[in-house]
């Protein structure tokens, strides 16, 4: 996002998901790193890191798609202006979506993903049981069910989603199947992935973010 490329860039406008995680990012950046918003809000912190985000976007703006005069508004038109050669890249949530994308031939065989150097954001699904559940003991079955090294083997085989345990954790025999789930020409190693991950910031800092934004 800088002089080099002008005009190819651009970002997912926020309050979309997608859009609201990468200003994070920069929050993170712009306030020392993601281990000091991890252990409640700070109003300094935050004035800190939104004053840094802040002036960063206002500095890129001239040299984004159209001039930051617009932006894309879900990661489904970010994905459309990717596939019309119209930015240089887009972004998603899910490791394996450049892959998918190739298989399905919707992107050129020579895409490829990348995280940030400082590293990436990276969160899970979460499972719940309501207070009222009717039969909380069956549903504590069906959830440790969904939470087994096996379960998750399988969903990540077939959603192509990022294998959420500790890979030193694992059995011999499941970290094997681990290492067979397959993996498309521009999804990065899960070890990669992991080891480049960033904790979430405290969500207090999410809500202030969308009602500044």
């Amino acid at each position: 996002m800088d002089q080099i490329h002008p005009g190819g860039s651009t970002y997912i406008a926020p309050p979309d998901f997608t859009g609201s995680v990468f200003l994070r990012h920069l929050l993170l950046h712009y306030g020392g790193g993601a281990e000091r918003f991890t252990e409640g809000f700070d109003e300094a912190l935050y004035v800190k890191a939104m004053t840094g985000t802040v002036d960063f976007l206002n500095g890129i703006k001239p040299y984004l798609w159209r001039k930051g005069e617009t932006y894309p508004a879900t990661p489904r038109e970010a994905d459309r202006l990717f596939v019309n050669n119209e930015i240089d890249f887009t972004m998603s949530y899910g490791p394996s979506f450049a892959s998918e994308r190739i298989a399905r031939g919707e992107y050129p065989p020579t895409v490829r993903t990348f995280v940030f150097d400082e590293g990436t954001i990276g969160n899970y699904s979460f499972l719940a049981i309501p207070f009222n559940a009717s039969n909380i003991p069956g549903a504590l079955v069906v959830i440790n069910h969904l939470m087994s090294p096996m379960a998750a083997i399988d969903q990540a085989r077939v959603l192509g989603s990022l294998y959420p345990h500790r890979l030193e954790s694992l059995s011999f025999e499941e970290r094997e199947a681990v290492d067979a789930l397959p993996r498309g020409p521009a999804t990065l190693p899960l070890e990669e992935l992991a080891r480049r991950q960033l904790p979430e910031p405290d969500a207090r800092y999410l809500d202030r973010l969308e009602k500044t934004g």
